[in-house]
């Protein structure tokens, strides 16, 4: 486990997330809510199946 893992948030937008796990070659990133709880996790796959359906 990471010490302190670079995460995500519903709000943020898709391309942002997905700019920021290219740059840091990262494959998962924790989804938080406004109280910092995970309440999922953001994959490369779930990108590209996001892509895919525009």
């Amino acid at each position: 486990m990471t010490k302190n893992p670079l995460t995500t948030t519903p709000e943020q937008l898709l391309s942002a997330a997905a700019k920021l796990m290219h740059e840091r070659n990262i494959h998962r990133l924790p989804v938080l809510d406004e109280n910092g709880k995970v309440i999922g996790i953001l994959t490369r796959g779930d990108i590209i199946r996001a892509m895919a359906t525009e």
